[in-house]
């Protein structure tokens, strides 16, 4: 959508700058336990840590029930817990498989954003479960697949639909009031649905001091066409990427890994309810990451 809000105004019509800046800490200390030779369980609780920053929002504190804390409000923190407990099982001498399940976990309200996440600033981060299989095809060549289902839907600032906010009073003074405006336990929220994702992925030992890596991910995208609009700030559209990466060991068992992603452009569009016409959102993503180990 092209819009004309006048001068100094961002795509939203907000003052400034648009965007956000999510940031999220998990520690997971575990313990496993083997029940057999060849099966082991373990638990983890999952002590978690979020800080948040919203700018440019203004144009949604006319549909907030608490104008105050919607955008610009600087840096909030919130802490949060949950659990995840997990199976590891070899049944075969070349077949191991695994599943694993992980509570939603709990989160402090971000009060400063009161007004813009439902529940009066709640963001919890959701509940989701794998299941997995690997295996040894050759002594060089493993092979995994990986399935996960991720429930965005148990979180309401997560998986409340955008289009509750028309049933928000913005005429109310001096905050909005109706079932839907933002902050409400049933307000606006980002519209994402539920995903299954799966991966597959192969591992090919060289020799003794090189192992290459290859993958690829296809998960569903949780934005819907009605939810495009409030997206904006949030365009999660990718559904598939791949990895390709390398470990290569260095003297007295000490390893150098490397991998590198990239997230295939996708799109998606849907009607602007604030403007207008139609909003389109997309994305694609490269990351490289560097990691060195070493064995006391």
């Amino acid at each position: 959508t092209t819009t004309n809000c006048g001068p100094g105004t961002n795509l939203l019509c907000g003052q400034g700058s648009l965007g956000v800046d999510l940031m999220q800490l998990i520690i997971a200390p575990t313990a496993a336990y083997k029940i057999a030779p060849n099966h082991s369980i373990g638990i983890a609780p999952l002590l978690g840590y979020q800080r948040f920053k919203a700018e440019g929002l203004h144009a949604f504190q006319s549909i907030s029930s608490d104008r105050q804390y919607v955008t610009n409000n600087d840096y909030d923190d919130s802490f949060g817990w949950g659990v995840r407990i997990g199976y590891m099982g070899q049944i075969t001498p070349t077949v191991t498989i695994g599943a694993a399940y992980a509570s939603k976990m709990d989160f402090q309200e971000f009060d400063d954003y009161a007004g813009l996440f439902a529940e009066q600033g709640d963001f919890d981060i959701p509940e989701n479960y794998n299941l997995g299989v690997a295996w040894q095809a050759t002594p060089q060549i493993k092979l995994a697949l990986d399935y996960q289902r991720i429930n965005y839907s148990g979180v309401n600032s997560i998986g409340n639909p955008s289009t509750n906010f028309m049933t928000c009073n913005p005429f109310n003074m001096p905050n909005a009031i109706g079932p839907g405006c933002l902050g409400e336990s049933g307000g606006a929220g980002f519209g994402w649905e539920d995903i299954d994702v799966w991966k597959l992925g192969v591992e090919y030992k060289y020799n003794a001091q090189w192992t290459f890596r290859g993958g690829w991910n296809h998960g569903d995208t949780p934005i819907t066409s009605r939810d495009v609009e409030f997206n904006t700030i949030a365009p999660a559209t990718i559904t598939d990427h791949v990895t390709l990466g390398f470990t290569y060991t260095v003297a007295h068992g000490n390893e150098v890994t490397v991998a590198y992603m990239h997230g295939f452009e996708n799109d998606i569009s849907g009607p602007s309810y604030f403007f207008g016409g139609t909003d389109n959102i997309q994305m694609h993503q490269n990351s490289l990451g560097v990691q060195y180990s070493w064995k006391m």
